[in-house]
Parts: structure tokens; C-alpha cells; sequence
């Protein structure tokens, strides 16, 4: 009901399951190029999501649920074939939502190539959009639908996303005494989209920066607080 997680083995035995799977084969006929910007941001955020969940629900993050080398292939090869082009996670997250970005994972590189007939169609990078993804992990943020009617509801919900996010010392937790800030690995993986700021940007998302800013305030002239990352919990999201 939070978005937290998913029962997988109820899922697939649904008969929604199959009808999901049915509509699925429909992406093909998908004009991404007809799409306004906002359209093909909300469309991307949630085809994302749906992927990743179905790709769970057939198994393809086993043997091994908590390995990394299980969880690169899971994000390289899950694909659906979108308006002829096979897309994977990897090329929707960090090639279509980035902007042609490198994922997280050691020596990777940007998706497309250049001269690559997707490149037109990647949108400009919104770090919001991380608290929007679920990639089937538990330290994820919650799974949701987002908006593909109006610009105003997905900018409104990715808000909403960022701003429950930020909130939770799961998440962001501040420590005036020990002048420290621990956030989640999400800031350190993609520092790039948070304009290698993570303090500055957390001041202007977050509904009450006080607590941050008196952080600031305890420091000493040119000192600055330790970040420290919190680790990741990789543990299948399953109910």
C-alpha cells in the first residue's frame, strides 16, 4: 500500500499479471518522438518501474538476489522493445532520463553512442528523478504512477517525491553535535546530477533546511561537515 514492496509470487499468479504481459507487446506501436518532454519524462519514470517489476516477477535477478554481478545483468538485460528499439533499464535510466549519463557501476559508459537514433530522444537530467525509480531494491524510494497528462502534476509529484525522500533520516539524517550528515548512497552515486553539491541542493529540496543550516552554522570558518554515506540495502523488496 506505501510502494515499499512487492508481493512477486502473488503478482505473477494474478490474472492482471497476464493481461499486464499481453499490453506490454503494445510498446512497439510507442511513438517516443510524438511525445512532449513531460509526456516522455512521466512515461519513462513509469515504464521503468513496470519493467523492473516484471523482470522480478520472472525471476531474472536469481540465483544470487543480492549480488552485484546479479543485479548489473538484472539492469543490462531487462529490455522492452519500445517503438522498434530494444530498451533496457540501463539505457531508460541513464541514457533516456539522464541525458546519456554513465550508470553508477565501475567502468561503464554513457548508453548511446554518438550517431546513436535515440541520443534526440534523451531528456534533460532531473535529479528528482532518483527518488522516483524503483529498482527493486529496499532502500529504494516508494514505487508510484506518475503523471503523463500534465506538466503541473509530474512536476508536482516529483516534488512530493524528493521532499518525502529528503525527509526521512533513513535518508538524510543531520547531526549538529558530531557536525555530520549521513545520507544514502543515492547522493554519492549520482553526484553528477546533484551539480557535485549535495549540501547546496538538499538547502533548496527540502522543506525545512533549518536542521541543515544549523549544521552550517556549528562549523568553524572553512570547515565543513562530514558526509558520510549511508550503505545501500540491496535486499529484494518482497512482501
Amino acid at each position: 500500500e506505501n510502494g515499499m514492496g512487492v508481493d512477486y509470487a502473488s503478482l505473477r499468479a494474478s490474472d492482471e499479471y497476464q493481461d499486464y504481459i499481453a499490453l506490454t507487446q503494445k510498446l512497439q506501436s510507442i511513438d517516443l518522438k510524438s511525445l512532449k518532454k513531460y509526456e516522455l519524462k512521466g512515461f519513462l519514470i513509469n515504464i521503468y518501474n513496470c519493467l523492473c517489476i516484471h523482470a522480478l516477477a520472472e525471476g531474472l535477478l536469481s540465483p544470487f538476489p543480492g549480488g552485484t554481478l546479479s543485479r548489473l545483468r538484472l539492469y543490462a538485460k531487462a529490455s522492452y522493445i519500445i517503438g522498434g528499439v530494444v530498451f533496457s533499464l540501463n539505457d531508460i535510466e541513464n541514457g533516456l532520463l539522464r541525458n546519456n549519463k554513465v550508470s553508477a557501476a565501475p567502468w561503464s559508459r554513457p548508453p548511446f553512442q554518438p550517431g546513436d537514433p535515440s541520443l534526440p530522444l534523451c531528456v534533460e537530467c532531473d535529479a528528482r528523478i532518483h527518488f522516483a525509480l524503483n529498482c527493486g531494491a529496499k532502500s529504494c524510494p516508494p514505487i508510484a504512477v506518475y503523471s503523463v497528462e500534465s506538466s503541473e502534476e509530474l512536476e508536482r509529484q516529483l516534488d512530493i517525491a524528493t521532499l518525502s525522500f529528503v525527509s526521512s533520516p533513513q535518508n538524510v539524517k543531520i547531526d549538529v553535535s558530531r557536525k555530520t550528515l549521513e545520507i544514502s548512497q543515492l547522493f554519492e552515486w549520482y553526484a553528477d546530477d546533484f551539480d557535485n553539491d549535495v549540501v547546496g541542493w538538499l538547502k533548496d529540496h527540502m522543506e525545512d533546511p533549518e536542521p541543515l543550516n544549523g549544521l552550517l552554522r556549528s562549523l568553524a570558518e572553512g570547515e565543513k561537515p562530514e558526509v558520510r554515506s549511508v550503505p545501500y540495502d540491496w535486499s529484494l523488496n518482497s512482501m
